[in-house]
């Protein structure tokens, strides 16, 4: 088939990746399903909020989605190792739009409460920890080594657009017709990825992994590893306070949109909006400086914008202040996190780059239920203003220290 040389003719080197069939559908379909997933999202913060009046119940039920990540996201690593990676993909979302159906029943028959809401929060969080490491291994069967870089910068940038989108829609769809309404369009856009994944064409290649290394005697090693790399261990420290006092701070947007700025859904679905601008800024951003910064000096660069925003939303109860901050703070989260992962990626050798890369994931996944409870503790005991005042003192000392651990690393010739 035409299809690598169907977008020859491009000229524009950031989208390479989309000269290859595969991975245009499997984009065009994700795009679909992610709105619709980001919609969901508001509206389940905002169900929970008007449920309990409760930044702790907020914080209790984002740990619920996240905790799973740290239980069972390497089981979906050793499944992808083992087994046809579309029809994995196929069977989770899959599931995944069943459970929004479900949810969106019972939200329409007022069925609904705190407990059933944790039990769905469990689940979906199950369902994501199993494919994100498919997800993530599966570009390469797509595209090669050759656009594999390009490849996840694009789903990068496609993640952060739907979610500018999608807590938009959201808010317009709870305050025209209600909650109930983003759980049944989230099922319906599953459809979009299903369809993508089921005409995609691909060799259906079980590769297994040779080494008979056990897992335990695999991740001690890479704890000695780490152990004994102080810059690597001080990124990884980084990466854990900023998603314990700094990746939270998304789970309180209810409370700045109702306490703070007086709103309902609407201006909450503009504050995860604006959080997505920034985010989906700073993705584009990247992909046009990456050639001229190091990444230790991007990380750093991130998590001082990201201070400043924090420090600016404890200081404001203006509506375009506030949505500028909340802006300002999608924008240093991901130039944060996407230059933390390449940095590591530069300085660990390639035997443990996988191993290094999924003890990252681990501290993400497993630190965020610790940091949206703390979070909602920290609200609901001293009010929305201290806890951001209090997270923007924890990360701005920790980056200090450990910017002494992570010296500069020159550049490959």
């Amino acid at each position: 088939m035409d299809e690598v040389h169907l977008f020859d003719s491009m000229k524009i080197t950031a989208l390479k990746a989309l000269k290859y069939r595969n991975f245009r559908l499997f984009i065009g379909g994700q795009i679909f399903s992610l709105i619709g997933i980001w919609g969901q999202h508001m509206a389940q913060a905002w169900l929970v909020y008007e449920l309990t009046s409760s930044a702790v119940w907020l914080g209790i039920v984002d740990a619920a989605n996240a905790l799973p990540m740290l239980l069972f996201s390497l089981l979906g690593g050793s499944l992808a190792d083992q087994l046809p990676k579309r029809k994995l993909l196929i069977y989770i979302h899959f599931s995944g739009m069943i459970l929004a159906a479900v949810y969106a029943f019972l939200v329409f028959t007022d069925i609904i409460n705190i407990p059933l809401i944790l039990i769905l929060a469990l689940l979906n969080g199950f369902l994501i920890a199993l494919e994100y490491p498919i997800r993530q291994a599966i570009y390469i069967e797509m595209v090669g080594e050759e656009a594999l870089t390009n490849a996840i910068a694009l789903n990068s940038a496609t993640f952060n657009l739907a979610r500018l989108i999608g807590p938009a829609i959201g808010g317009y769809l709870v305050s025209a017709f209600g909650v109930a309404w983003c759980m049944a369009i989230n099922s319906a856009s599953y459809l979009s990825i299903i369809t993508s994944l089921f005409l995609i064409k691909l060799r259906d290649d079980r590769t297994r992994s040779r080494r008979t290394v056990s897992l335990r005697r695999s991740m001690l090693q890479v704890f000695h590893y780490i152990r004994n790399q102080r810059p690597i261990k001080g990124l990884l420290v980084l990466v854990a306070v900023m998603t314990i006092f700094g990746w939270s701070f998304m789970v309180m947007l209810p409370v700045v949109a109702r306490e703070v700025l007086g709103g309902g859904a609407l201006v909450l679905g503009h504050l995860m909006s604006a959080a997505g601008f920034g985010a989906l800024l700073a993705s584009i951003t990247v992909a046009a400086i990456s050639d001229r910064f190091m990444p230790r000096t991007l990380v750093f660069a991130g998590l001082k914008s990201f201070v400043l925003s924090l420090i600016l939303l404890s200081l404001s109860r203006d509506p375009v202040v506030s949505t500028f901050g909340v802006g300002m703070a999608g924008f240093g989260l991901v130039l944060f996190y996407v230059n933390a992962n390449s940095a590591l990626q530069r300085r660990v050798p390639h035997e443990l780059r996988g191993r290094v890369m999924g003890v990252y994931a681990l501290i993400f996944g497993g630190m965020r239920p610790i940091g949206s409870t703390q979070m909602g503790l920290v609200t609901d005991t001293f009010g929305i203003h201290v806890a951001f005042g209090l997270s923007s003192a924890v990360i701005a000392l920790s980056g200090f220290l450990v910017s002494r651990w992570v010296p500069p690393v020159r550049r490959s010739p």
